[in-house]
């Protein structure tokens, strides 16, 4: 380790009396050293400013920890904002909620995260139909109101199984409907966010009931991983709905279960229709970029954009055209002669096609910003000078939301958001952004180019972090408009963040530091196993070489093998398929070059148990009592692969409890591949060996 060099090493007496000291040498005219004489006051001074100073150089500078973080890849985060769901309700008729639709709870403002189409119809019932014929409802449950716990495919989901859902009236064909399924998940384990790479435990086949007969359904986005997980099922249809009595009267859609590999069996907590992700914040400007031919021609001859978000339809507007590029830069002009309407909830922007003298992969951008917004929204006018600095005329701005453009000789140009000008070069169009003081920062010239034009913002929204995580309930109004319908949430809202601090950005990283991100140790392999992607692990272990020898005794070294337990209740239950492949994708990056990973299912050895017990005639309950104590030895969370059942244990667990008088006899026998047993009579497991209580037989004998 480097030694740790102390620059504030003197204190102010020492300063003073070296100082003094050396008086003598340069003016030896000086005598009088008392604290009245004008000299030593000035050298008390200066001795005060030295130590001072020494302090401060010994002081490692907010600025250099944040270098210190960046060396190490880290940066302090910028502020997140809250997340939510609401979900609405009484809808008086079909209606389109455009991007950045608001809502509010109290003052606070929360957005819409994309156009979402909002259906009048309403959840009518519901069952699950097996392959033999055995047929479960949840309407009942609709009709009661509240959380209902209904099987999806049944206690035991076999392939063939079908799930139905109906609605009260036809959905629209070629909407995009979403369908919010709250999934039962308080489980004693909890079951890992599914990833990118996540294999999926079921394959569903979902139709939908037309005047053709039953249609495939097309799916579009499945947040549930099919129905593992709570979240929301984005599906559309080009064919009319057909009313139909299955038996109940509606208008029915159905997922049929075509692969199942469930480790439990989803249950249903609540369906719900117009359920829409929000997010806390309210945007003061913002901006979509398209391409010009993806403009549709009229009569007119003008190019028509259609751009779906809230804010272009009540706010101003600007449209932009791309004019060529520089410098890797595209550089946009100014139009002038554009219309804007809106019609059915969509706004249309009109750009004549002659504006275009060179067609091709060129872009146009529309802009949109709030009436309010109109004179915050130029920070300034640059002058070529280094170190330029402009304070933004709105609060509580996210920095993940902002853009700036620069009005230039040659056009328009978009700069780019920088944490530091470290990198940046004279020619680098970068700027930074101060969340905190809502300031912006740019470059000396040398380190960041400096403005000279006007400088735009186009996009920019507010967000409250932290204080936006409000509770159930409070987002229970439409912000813009009147809207025939209520809104509710029934999730807090959560995730928002303020702008961390420099010291909890450390704290973070060595969090981040610590978490296991290849497979070294025994103990690497247990944890990520454990962190796989989409399951549910209950008990895992890493079996060492020296345990797993071959017939002929000897060893894989290169070979590490890993018993996983899935989740299972109260079931004997294997690996399965996927949970084999989600695991192997799990290990097969983070593993050392050359070794070969072996993931083993559960050798379940079954525990037979027969006593013959003398208890005490005043405990009614000794039998209860006996057979928890001993379900819970055998069953409990902390038994370990390969753990053995000791004959002692069993007799203890029975002999020392207060009811029991005395044992007559006890045999424990096991069933199962790979055990033996010790001249104790003792069960010996096999490395991934599991026990479990199969069988107990207790005659109880009531003691004088």
């Amino acid at each position: 380790m480097l030694p740790i060099k102390s620059l504030d090493d003197e204190q102010f007496e020492e300063i003073t009396l070296r100082a003094r000291n050396l008086i003598k040498k340069y003016y030896p005219q000086w005598t009088d050293y008392n604290l009245h004489d004008p000299g030593i006051t000035f050298i008390e001074l200066f001795a005060w400013l030295k130590e001072i100073q020494q302090y401060h150089l010994d002081q490692i500078s907010l600025k250099s920890r944040k270098k210190f973080l960046k060396l190490l890849g880290f940066a302090p985060q910028t502020k997140k904002p809250a997340n939510s769901l609401v979900r609405i309700f009484q809808v008086g008729d079909d209606l389109e909620l455009l991007l950045g639709t608001r809502f509010r709870a109290g003052q606070i403002c929360f957005e819409s995260l994309q156009h979402e189409f909002i259906t009048k119809s309403k959840i009518a019932g519901g069952f699950f139909l097996s392959t033999t014929g055995f047929k479960s409802n949840f309407s009942s449950y609709l009709s009661a109101g509240g959380k209902m716990q209904f099987y999806i495919f049944g206690l035991e989901p076999e392939v063939g199984g079908a799930f139905y859902l109906a609605v009260d009236r036809a959905f629209p064909p070629g909407k995009i409907i979403n369908l919010y399924f709250d999934v039962y998940d308080d489980y004693e384990v909890k079951r890992n966010a599914p990833g990118p790479d996540f294999v999926p435990l079921a394959e569903l086949y979902w139709e939908y009931y037309s005047c053709d007969g039953w249609q495939p359904l097309e799916v579009i986005k499945d947040d549930t991983h099919q129905f593992i997980q709570t979240g929301r099922i984005s599906f559309t249809f080009q064919k009319e709905m057909d009313f139909a009595s299955l038996p109940e009267e509606g208008y029915w859609l159905r997922a049929a279960l075509k692969i199942s590999n469930y480790e439990v069996a989803p249950i249903l907590n609540g369906v719900y229709l117009n359920a829409l992700p929000v997010i806390q914040k309210e945007t003061y400007s913002t901006y979509q970029d398209f391409l010009w031919e993806e403009g549709i021609l009229d009569h007119n001859g003008d190019r028509n954009f259609i751009w779906d978000t809230e804010l272009a339809c009540w706010g101003r507007s600007e449209v932009y055209m791309q004019i060529g590029e520089e410098e890797g830069h595209k550089l946009w002009s100014l139009v002038e002669n554009f219309t804007k309407k809106s019609s059915n909830g969509l706004t249309v922007f009109s750009v004549p096609d002659a504006t275009v003298s060179v067609k091709g992969e060129l872009s146009i951008r529309l802009l949109a910003y709030e009436d309010h917004f109109s004179i915050a929204r130029t920070a300034g006018e640059g002058d070529g000078y280094p170190y330029q600095s402009f304070e933004i005329m709105a609060e509580n701005i996210l920095a993940e939301n902002f853009q700036i453009m620069v009005e230039e000789e040659s056009g328009f140009v978009q700069w780019d958001r920088v944490n530091d000008f470290d990198l940046s070069i004279p020619e680098s169009r970068h700027y930074m952004l101060d969340e905190e003081s809502g300031k912006l920062f740019f470059g000396d010239c040398e380190q960041g180019l400096a403005p000279e034009g006007k400088i735009i913002i186009i996009s920019c929204s507010s967000s409250l972090g932290l204080d936006g995580n409000v509770n159930e309930g409070r987002i229970n109004s439409f912000a813009q408009r009147f809207v025939d319908a209520e809104v509710i949430n029934d999730m807090v809202a959560s995730g928002g963040m303020d702008s961390e601090a420099t010291d909890q950005a450390f704290l973070r990283l060595r969090r981040e530091l610590g978490r296991i991100e290849r497979a070294i140790t025994y103990d690497d392999y247990e944890k990520l196993v454990k962190a796989t992607p989409g399951l549910m692990i209950q008990n895992c272990r890493a079996i060492p070489v020296s345990k797993n020898t071959r017939r002929d005794g000897s060893r894989d070294e290169n070979a590490v093998s890993v018993v996983v337990q899935p989740f299972t209740g109260d079931k004997v239950r294997g690996l399965n398929q996927a949970y084999k492949e989600n695991i192997y994708r799990q290990l097969n990056d983070r593993h050392l070059i050359g070794t070969k990973v072996n993931v083993l299912s559960p050798e379940y050895v079954g525990i037979n148990i027969f006593a013959e017990i003398l208890v005490k005639p005043y405990y009614q309950d000794a039998r209860d009592r006996i057979e928890k104590s001993v379900s819970a030895f055998l069953g409990g969370a902390g038994w370990g692969f390969g753990q053995p059942v000791q004959y002692s244990a069993i007799y203890g667990i029975i002999d020392t409890l207060d009811c029991v008088l005395g044992i007559h006899s006890l045999v424990v026998d096991a069933i199962g591949k790979g055990i033996t047993r010790s001249i104790n009579g003792d069960v010996i497991l096999p490395p991934n060996g599991m026990a479990y209580l199969n069988e107990a037989d207790y005659v109880i004998t009531a003691g004088e």
